[in-house]
């Protein structure tokens, strides 16, 4: 007897982790080398890792709950902002990465507090990152936006 058996949903799952884990590998490995390489911290004076143990899991945590946060929070924020103010169309082009920038901020802010070694400047520290992650993601959008453009 030769059938085919459908691969299990066990597999499936593995799989689907896995490739999701693609997505934060090139995240983690960018920022590692930026932060090796240029010492943005100790030019910005926003974030400091006094001795190196834990910049991994700052990294992979803070990944997490940003994917989290773009996914999930700031929709739902934008969402009830929409219908709580249905008259506010007009300014919400720029509402909406100041909305974006208060939550990752304050997610900054947070797991420096969780996680040890890892120090902010208080919270002007973590919305100066949030303003920079914030820029950061709009050139990102933006050049991502031209190519498909161009390709089309």
């Amino acid at each position: 007897m030769n059938s085919k058996h459908p691969p299990s949903w066990k597999m499936d799952l593995f799989v689907s982790f896995c490739l999701s884990l693609l997505v934060f590998a090139p995240m983690a490995a960018f920022i590692l080398a930026f932060y090796s390489f240029f010492d943005l911290s100790s030019l910005l004076r926003f974030i400091e890792f006094p001795n190196n143990r834990n910049i991994i899991l700052y990294i992979v945590l803070l990944m997490i709950m940003l994917y989290f946060i773009e996914t999930l929070v700031v929709p739902i924020v934008k969402g009830m902002l929409r219908i709580a103010f249905p008259a506010a169309a007009s300014f919400a082009a720029w509402l909406h990465p100041l909305i974006e920038i208060a939550i990752n901020a304050s997610v900054f802010y947070i797991l420096s507090l969780i996680v040890p070694d890892v120090l902010i400047n208080g919270m002007p520290g973590a919305l100066g990152i949030a303003i920079l992650y914030q820029l950061a993601s709009m050139l990102v959008s933006r050049f991502m936006s031209r190519e498909k453009k161009q390709t089309t």
